[in-house]
């Protein structure tokens, strides 16, 4: 008796700890979407959800309520709309963006929420058929743009943004040479800008006032020079600053142009 007992609690606590499977439908009865919950109600697994034709829309994976894991999202043609990655609820991963002819339209890459490197747009015949690249940081919290350029299908400029660009020989240097970097603050718009760098963590907040070294512009270009102690992946960060004087010392209006680049230093 006490084993057959025993087998009741425990099919009764298996079935307890299965999840639901739910169904949504639109208001005419079709169905709207499939997916199932935990014994909380939270989103637990594949989620499908179809437009009102019947066509599947969406699916994706998710984990306590919380994506986690591939999302694509399809055209109502079948073909791929969109194919994004989660890892506990952020953006995480290759996030690519399709025309409804299946090319890729967009891609960039993410990092806990936010972009990593450059966001790159492939631009239509209309817009010269060449591509876009814009850059984000995160900037105190917020995933933020330093600037776009977009190019024409030869390679010729296209057209671009307020931003800071970078001419390195090489992003790889040995222990003890010196790094020498040109920047050059692109479409400012006033005749004055200064580079400012300093110590700053990766959302940009300044981590030691005594490290802020302050580059007067020349016809808004600098060069930048020196020597790395440690080896390792190191990022320069700062700002640009543009612009003009109403008399002495007084600013009319200041523009700043947020910018970091990332070099790696070997022995």
């Amino acid at each position: 008796m006490k084993a057959k007992f025993y087998l009741i609690i425990f099919i009764c606590i298996l079935y307890s700890c299965k999840g639901k499977n739910k169904k949504e439908y639109y208001d005419d009865g079709i169905l709207k979407a499939e997916y199932s919950v935990n014994q909380e109600g939270r989103l637990e697994g594949e989620r499908k959800e179809y437009f009102h034709s019947g066509e599947l829309s969406s699916v994706g994976h998710w984990e306590n309520d919380t994506l986690d894991g591939d999302v694509i999202h399809y055209y109502l043609n079948g073909k791929i709309e969109s194919k994004l990655s989660f890892k506990k609820g952020k953006k995480n991963g290759l996030f690519l963006f399709y025309n409804k002819d299946g090319k890729v339209k967009q891609k960039s890459f993410w990092v806990d929420g936010y972009t990593h490197g450059d966001v790159i747009t492939f631009l239509s015949d209309s817009f010269g058929g060449g591509i876009e690249k814009e850059y984000f940081v995160n900037f105190k919290g917020k995933n933020t743009s330093l600037g776009w350029v977009s190019y024409y299908k030869n390679g010729n400029l296209y057209d671009e943004s307020r931003r800071v660009q970078f001419t390195s020989s090489n992003d790889t240097i040995k222990l003890g040479e010196s790094f020498i970097v040109d920047l050059e603050l692109r479409r400012p718009r006033f005749k004055k800008t200064e580079f400012v760098l300093g110590k700053y963590d990766d959302e940009f907040n300044l981590t030691d006032s005594t490290s802020l070294d302050t580059i007067v512009a020349i016809d808004n270009k600098a060069k930048l020079k020196f020597t790395p102690k440690e080896k390792g992946t190191k990022v320069l960060r700062g700002f640009a600053r543009n612009y003009e004087f109403i008399e002495d010392s007084l600013y009319q209006q200041v523009n700043l142009v947020y910018f970091e680049k990332k070099y790696f230093v070997v022995k």
